[in-house]
């Protein structure tokens, strides 16, 4: 049985790994415009990482078993509470790559 949690553990920690960065690889792997920054085009995928971050949010803070028993109710909502903060200094380093950096794309 530890076995098996140990297994299921590792799964559902690649899966969220995966989800994560799953905006960045279809950005990488999608359509290419010449016309625009590579700048925005790396905080637009940062945008969207941020955006799956969040929606996984309620997946973990769900109270679903099958999650919580390879880890523990206390472990799923130490780690909720964590991602919660990377999630909101995720994007407010987009915030700054459009502030700083990319100031003269927008036109007033």
């Amino acid at each position: 049985m530890i076995k098996n949690n140990k297994l299921l553990g590792i799964f559902w920690i690649i899966l969220f790994a995966f989800l994560t960065l799953a905006p960045i690889l279809i950005l990488i792997l999608g359509p290419k415009y010449n016309d625009r920054p590579p700048l925005l085009d790396l905080s637009v995928g940062l945008g969207f990482t941020g955006l799956a971050i969040m929606a996984l949010q309620f997946v973990i803070s769900g109270r679903i078993k099958i999650l919580n028993r390879p880890f523990g109710t206390d472990l799923v909502y130490h780690f909720h509470r964590q991602i919660g903060i990377v999630a909101f200094l995720w994007y407010s380093l987009i915030q700054s790559f459009y502030s700083f950096w990319m100031e003269d794309i927008y036109v007033y």
